[in-house]
């Protein structure tokens, strides 16, 4: 007999059968509680594995193994595991065998083993009529590593608040009660067993799953890290999509296609990036011997997801042996190797614009997103009182309620791809300048204190604009106050001249183009000015006293730009004054009572990280939030990614390659060339 990885289940302790049941079997009886609890889980969960097919259930032999305390806060044990498992062998209850020494660090994923045991027909008779208690999981989030095993969650605090969602969360889907429509049982697409729902598939094969009648929800991260993977999995993601249209929530049919996302990775993709996603994702011109749409989808996501080019093609030539849901195969049958290599080319020809984030294993971080957007929805519906199961990127919902969740999931959407994008409402701070009434002898004078200064409003410029970039439409600026020269006159009376309307200066920077920061006003209300034209102040005012504003333009990615466009990536850095700074366009005035109120707004912090990072010398552009994950792993990894590769050196004309007597430009074969570099 032959084993091959997948067709077993780990190790857990979410099966028991009661106490009194382990007397009927004749086996010795472990000596503490805890011996006789493994025992009761390792026959528990034979005896489910047994009713769902007859899968294997695997574990270790190997101490290494087991010195990492995977099963914590649980009785298992290397001796009593093992002890259990070679006892009810060698009584016929179980069968098994063991797997070499390192036989689970393979090089062929396929061939990756671990020791395993199942149920023998004389346990399964022997056991008859017994129930088996289900105990979920002590916390709903589960930790893999590297190779898929589990690991300990570690005691912090971000982990704790991640544990309180999930409980939450599974507290909310605890009032909703899944069950099957009663036509599609009876019309033979489902039947039930002593543990498990049996579903038929379209390919007309039977699959199962431990069906509940309340949900229960699991979050799943991998390679020891809350940044990647964290999708959230229940009994339901296991069962065909065909059947979940045939389940009912709380007495409702739910939809028969439920509400999802469309290219929702790639869309995510183009939101690091500044850029929306145009036109169909899965329309690849120029992609010679595909014949469907679907095997081209296929061949996106497995790019995206995969860790090279190479691993792509070879993903894609394997899939040419399966089928889909459908009968189709799901990759070409002719299609060649070099064929392969010339559609994934045509594919970053298609989405140019985030052309780096393919084979870079993007899929595992953009699986936390969505599990974020996931919860987001789920939440909303618990607060409008909607049943509502994730499916990853897809809902399952009472087809009435079906409205609701899709603009639901169109508000996610957008919220994340501003988060993701950078984009979002910036407010700019506008100070209001209150100015003295006029003074005593001149038009409109009256006695200070004689009339007060209440402080207005201050008006605030609302801009939507990427954070830490410039806005792609400025606020139109408008005519400010500003008081005339000074008169000087006695020192207890501060005499001005009439103010002056002229036009408000522009201050560019990092944050676009606003409008300057000062606005005047004055106490006498006989002194006005009707229009800027026939304003005539009494003492001039000359543009020479006014210092010029430096002008920088910054270019900010536009985010209706096509993905069929190239886009340059903004600069890292913006060496441009704080906007938020007094303007030099007004001088500084001598003040005889309080100095002006001002008021300033809270504006938009950018996201801090970094923008651009260095892969094998090529420059990674992108948001702050995908790239920081990676360039943590490459520092592990040994690698410098905030370092610019080395430029080579360029030569003038004519200059000769050291120990060569023949003028640069000309290349001999078999010589590598080299360059000496002389002075002048």
């Amino acid at each position: 007999m032959r084993f091959s990885q997948g067709d077993d289940a780990p190790l857990s302790f979410a099966h028991h059968v009661p106490e009194a049941a382990l007397a009927r079997l004749g086996i010795p009886l472990g000596r503490t509680r805890d011996d006789r609890a493994v025992q009761r889980a390792i026959i528990g969960q034979a005896l489910v594995r047994h009713d769902g097919g007859g899968g294997r259930i695997s574990y270790s032999r190997s101490g290494e193994w087991w010195r990492q305390d995977r099963y914590e806060d649980t009785p298992f044990g290397r001796a009593r595991v093992l002890g259990t498992v070679d006892t009810l062998t060698k009584m016929g209850l179980l069968n098994g065998f063991r797997a070499k020494r390192g036989a689970h660090l393979a090089e062929e994923k396929a061939d990756r083993l671990q020791s395993a045991f199942w149920a023998t027909e004389s346990l399964v008779q022997a056991m008859s009529g017994e129930a088996v208690e289900h105990r979920r999981p002590r916390v709903p989030v589960l930790l893999r590593d590297e190779n898929g095993d589990p690991v300990a969650l570690p005691k912090t605090q971000k982990v704790q608040r991640i544990i309180r969602t999930m409980e939450r969360r599974n507290e909310e889907r605890a009032g909703i009660h899944v069950s099957v429509d009663p036509k599609a049982v009876a019309q033979g697409r489902w039947r039930f067993s002593n543990h498990h729902w049996w579903a038929l598939t379209d390919a007309g094969e039977w699959t199962c799953v431990r069906g509940e009648e309340h949900p229960y929800m699991v979050q799943m991260f991998a390679r020891r890290s809350f940044d990647l993977h964290g999708r959230m999995y229940g009994f339901w993601t296991g069962l065909p999509g065909v059947r979940r249209s045939e389940l009912l929530l709380n007495g409702e049919r739910v939809c028969e296609e439920e509400p999802d996302w469309s290219c929702l990775h790639l869309d995510l993709a183009y939101a690091m990036c500044g850029l929306r996603l145009d036109g169909d994702a899965y329309e690849v011109p120029g992609a010679e011997g595909v014949v469907s749409r679907a095997q081209l989808k296929g061949a996106v996501n497995t790019y995206i997801n995969a860790a090279d080019p190479v691993a792509t093609a070879r993903s894609l030539m394997l899939k040419r042996f399966e089928r889909d849901k459908k009968g189709r195969r799901k990759w070409p049958l002719s299609m060649t190797w070099d064929g392969t290599k010339a559609v994934i080319a045509r594919i970053e020809e298609r989405h140019e614009g985030i052309r780096h984030m393919f084979g870079s294993d993007a899929g595992v971080r953009l699986m936390r997103i969505d599990c974020e957007m996931a919860g987001q929805v789920m939440d909303a519906c618990a607060k409008a009182s909607v049943p509502c199961l994730p499916v990853h990127d897809s809902f399952s919902v009472p087809a009435q309620h079906k409205g609701f969740v899709e603009g639901v999931m169109d508000e996610v959407l957008d919220r994340t791809r501003d988060r993701l994008s950078g984009s979002g409402s910036t407010v700019y701070p506008v100070a209001r300048l209150h100015c003295a009434g006029a003074a005593s002898g001149l038009p409109g004078a009256e006695p200070l204190g004689a009339s007060s200064v209440e402080p207005e409003t201050a008006p605030v410029v609302e801009v939507a604009g990427l954070a830490g970039e410039a806005p792609s439409a400025p606020p139109v600026s408008s005519p400010v106050l500003v008081p005339a020269t000074l008169v000087e006159g006695p020192p207890a009376v501060l005499a001005v001249s009439p103010p002056v309307l002229v036009p408000e200066p522009l201050i560019e920077g990092p944050w676009g183009v606003a409008a300057g920061s000062y606005a005047g006003s004055t106490t006498d209300p006989r002194v006005s000015t009707p229009s800027l034209v026939d304003a005539s102040p009494d003492a001039s005012w000359t543009l020479q006293d006014v210092a010029p504003v430096p002008r920088v333009i910054v270019s900010a990615p536009d985010l209706q730009a096509s993905s069929r466009e190239p886009r340059t990536a903004p600069p890292a850095s913006y060496p441009f004054p704080d906007p938020r700074g007094s303007s030099i366009a007004v001088p500084d005035l001598a003040w005889t009572s309080e100095p002006p109120v001002t008021r300033t707004a809270s504006a938009f912090s950018p996201v801090r990280g970094p923008h651009v990072i260095y892969v094998d010398g090529r420059p990674v552009k992108g948001s702050p939030f995908y790239l920081r994950p990676l360039a943590d792993e490459l520092q592990a990894q040994g690698h410098e990614p905030f370092t610019p590769p080395l430029r080579e050196p360029i030569l003038a004309p004519g200059l000769a390659r050291a120990g060569s007597d023949f003028p640069l430009g000309r290349v001999v074969a078999g010589q590598a060339p080299a360059y000496t570099v002389g002075t002048c």
